[in-house]
């Protein structure tokens, strides 16, 4: 089911399925509104019920946005830790001497979602309309690709092969994506993948390094980005591009729509 604007008694929310997983929907209130009132989001969660769904998630949420949530039956599925960069002296970073980072095309796009279903778990990755959604949050956004320059060897990408030997990756492989964005003078890094067998080649801090400079040009005085809780590696690397963390973080909610259901948020 596409994502769908519901509305009831003069409130309204995005509705639909998420990211693709059968059975999970999502409630998201629309930028710069109200918060949803706890009527309102157990009759979305009553309606998603008659259309199928099994459990209901919510997008990352602040502290105070998940108040109406915990009312209607929420629970935290996941806390996820946000940083910043107050982009003043930019991280001295020795980028690959084999791979170029390049704006993203069209024809990529099906080559970054594999790699993004290779990066990430089930519930984090992106289908088509998560990776559109992303690139288009923000009135200004940034959508780049890190490429291999030269044909060099390690493991292939995991769509590639079957063989888990080493081999020569040719040029132009794409190696890792960040999509950047840009509200006024606030920066966003919205989403930074890598391919696992790529990992601890200096791809990903190129690209943060490429998302820090473009926000630089814009005269952003700052970025933030989130992380999960679990994600040492992801939170490893944006400190060490000179990121900070935040003490409040983001939550995800989740509440099941099964009645015979145990627990809350229960999903796949």
């Amino acid at each position: 089911m596409p994502s769908e604007v519901h509305i009831w008694n003069g409130e309204q929310a995005h509705v639909g399925q998420w990211r693709g997983l059968e059975g999970v929907a999502v409630i998201a209130a629309p930028q710069n509104t109200p918060l949803l009132t706890p009527h309102f989001i157990q009759h979305c969660c009553e309606w998603l019920t008659t259309s199928g769904f099994a459990s209901v998630v919510t997008p990352a949420l602040t502290p105070s946005e998940i108040v109406p949530y915990l009312q209607a039956d929420f629970s935290a599925r996941e806390h996820l830790h946000v940083l910043i960069h107050r982009l003043g002296a930019l991280p001295q970073i020795k980028i690959h001497e084999k791979v170029a980072i390049r704006r993203a095309e069209a024809n990529d796009i099906p080559t970054v979602l594999q790699l993004d279903h290779t990066a990430f778990d089930q519930f984090w990755r992106f289908d088509r309309d998560a990776l559109i959604e992303a690139c288009t949050a923000t009135p200004q956004s940034s959508f780049r690709v890190a490429v291999a320059s030269k044909p060099f060897r390690f493991p292939a990408p995991r769509w590639e092969s079957d063989n888990t030997q080493r081999k020569t990756i040719p040029e132009g492989t794409i190696l890792g994506y960040c999509i950047t964005g840009r509200n006024r003078q606030q920066g966003f890094l919205q989403r930074l993948a890598v391919v696992p067998s790529a990992q601890g080649k200096q791809i990903g801090t190129s690209l943060v390094r490429d998302c820090l400079e473009w926000l630089v040009r814009r005269r952003s005085r700052s970025c933030v980005v989130n992380t999960q809780e679990s994600n040492l590696r992801a939170r490893t690397l944006y400190q060490t591009c000179g990121f900070e963390m935040l003490h409040s973080g983001l939550y995800v909610m989740s509440r099941s729509l099964q009645k015979s259901a145990k627990t809350n948020g229960d999903l796949p």
